[in-house]
Parts: C-alpha cells; sequence; structure tokens
C-alpha cells in the first residue's frame, strides 16, 4: 500500500516472435503476437524458486496500440476516489489489455478509513491530459516510468527529481534518442527493482508483507523495444526482482499486487480480477 514507501490484425514476423526471451521452465509454443501485443503464461525458475509468471510483452516497433495510464478521476483526492475494476478501465478506452496499478489504500483495511481508495503517486491520466497527485512529484523518492507519444519507455530513479509534470516532459525532450519524446503515460510506484539490467532492490526499506508474504506482485518494465507487464505469482517483492532480472529486463519497477493484482487480455482476466482499482494500465488503440 502507498503508505508503505511514503486494428488488432498487424501481421508480426516470425523473427519478431522468436526475439521474445523465453524464461526457464516454458515449454509450450510460442504465444503468436497480435499487434505486437502478447500474453504470456510461463514459469520462471532461479535462486529464488520457481514463479508462474503471467504477462503482457508489447513491441513498441511492431505496434499501432498504445501504451496509456488512466485515473479513476482527474483531480487529487483523500478519500473515497473514485475505484472501477480492471475490465472497465478497458473496454472505457476500447482497449485489448490491462494491468493493475499503484499501491493504494482499499477499503477493506480498517486502517484506511476516512481515505479509502486513494494513493499519493503521481499517474498521468492519458485522457485527460492531466498528472493526478502532481504535487507530489517532488517528494516521490520511488522510480517513474514514462512512455511517449511512441511507446518509447523512458525510466527515472526518483520522481522527485521534477517539481512538476512540465519538468518531466522537458527532460523527456532531452533523453529522446528514437521516439518522440511527447509524453503519453507515466506512473510512479516503487520500489524500483531493476535498473540497466541490474537488480537495484534495496530490500531494508521494504516492510514485512513485503518481503516475507507470498503473493501475487505487479511490476511493469522493459527489454529492448518490448514493454513488460508482469504479474508473478506467490512471491514476495525480492522473489519478483529477482523474477524481472531472470526475464533480462533492462529496467523494472514494482507495482501493487495481491488482492488488488489483476491482468486482463482480450475480454478475460486471467489474474483477478481483484479489487477495484483507482488507477490502471491499459493497451488501446
Amino acid at each position: 500500500l502507498w503508505w508503505r514507501l511514503w486494428n488488432l490484425s498487424t501481421p508480426v514476423s516470425t523473427e519478431t516472435i522468436l526475439a521474445y526471451p523465453a524464461a526457464t521452465g516454458f515449454t509450450g509454443p510460442a504465444p503468436r503476437p497480435i499487434n505486437g501485443l502478447t500474453r504470456i503464461a510461463t514459469t520462471v525458475t532461479n535462486s529464488r524458486g520457481t514463479f508462474t509468471v503471467d504477462m503482457l510483452t508489447l513491441d513498441y516497433t511492431a505496434t499501432t496500440l498504445r501504451l496509456t495510464t488512466d485515473t479513476g478521476q482527474l483531480n487529487d483526492c483523500t478519500n473515497g476516489c473514485a475505484a472501477f475494476p480492471l475490465a472497465t478501465y478497458v473496454s472505457r478506452r476500447s482497449g485489448a489489455a490491462g494491468l493493475h496499478g499503484t499501491y493504494f489504500c482499499p477499503p477493506d483495511y480498517a486502517s484506511c478509513a476516512g481515505q479509502t481508495n486513494s494513493y499519493f503517486y503521481p499517474v498521468y491520466n492519458t485522457a485527460g491530459r492531466v498528472m493526478v497527485n502532481e504535487d507530489r512529484m517532488k517528494y516521490t523518492s520511488q522510480p517513474i516510468v514514462a512512455f511517449d507519444t511512441a511507446n518509447r519507455p523512458y525510466y527515472y530513479h526518483s520522481t522527485l527529481r521534477f517539481h512538476s509534470l512540465a519538468e518531466m516532459e522537458t527532460q523527456m525532450k532531452i533523453d529522446k534518442t528514437t521516439g518522440s519524446g511527447v509524453l503519453r503515460s507515466a506512473i510512479s510506484n516503487g520500489p524500483a527493482m531493476i535498473e540497466a539490467k541490474r537488480n537495484v532492490l534495496n530490500t531494508s526499506q521494504l516492510d514485512s508483507k513485503q518481503a516475507t508474504v507470498k503473493s501475487n506482485r505487479g511490476a511493469i518494465g522493459w527489454k529492448g523495444n518490448v514493454i513488460y507487464l508482469i504479474n508473478v505469482r506467490g512471491a514476495t517483492v525480492i522473489d519478483s526482482a529477482a523474477v524481472a532480472q531472470s526475464l533480462g529486463l533492462d529496467y523494472a519497477m514494482n507495482l501493487d499486487g495481491g488482492g488488488s493484482a489483476a491482468l486482463y487480455y482480450q475480454g478475460r482476466y486471467y489474474v483477478g480480477p481483484g479489487r477495484n482499482l483507482p488507477n490502471a494500465i491499459v493497451i488501446a488503440p
């Protein structure tokens, strides 16, 4: 929870399919991407154990789809915030797939009385072109990931390096190598897991549940030109970071999990639905 960390038909070449990394333990046929988007169910084995992984991959060089971020409402909220099932976020954007977003304060937690469905992490509403919790940017030490209008990803280790949305947009244009450098989506959460292929998880900053409870764990990251939206089953955050490294990701950031975990693809939940969510990641036309 946030207070813990204060048209689908474009053909894709065989070469593109084979370029997707296969995790250890995957024995089935390679899934066929649809417009660059693939759902994969596999297992990953590493020094921490064997984990079932559900994930969406999006090759941003071979798709007309867009990675977007969505929020229940356009304004900041501290209590009784709008929250919807992941399927609602996907359907209202005529999307193809989605994943749950940030840690938040759910209504089924007694400690969340008076702050239900609120979250402190900055999340960009793609449709409304507004950063919810923009004022929190300068206080949030956790990372933020952003995507431009070409789906090209940007990773920043600490959100607080930016005091405003405008500052981040300026930096994206400076950092642009390929893509547009023009913001389309962004989401902050934490902790940081993978940076430049290295596992940078700071285990000393985890709370006991993150460090010891085996549950669904979400993550967002990328390898080369392929974006990953991941759910690791029966894992701690430490396990999830190890899985992200085993997948060979260049960058990865932890997302929410547990009873809020949800992964949706082509009209069906493969994880969840779990709780109603105040924000989500949506793959949409």
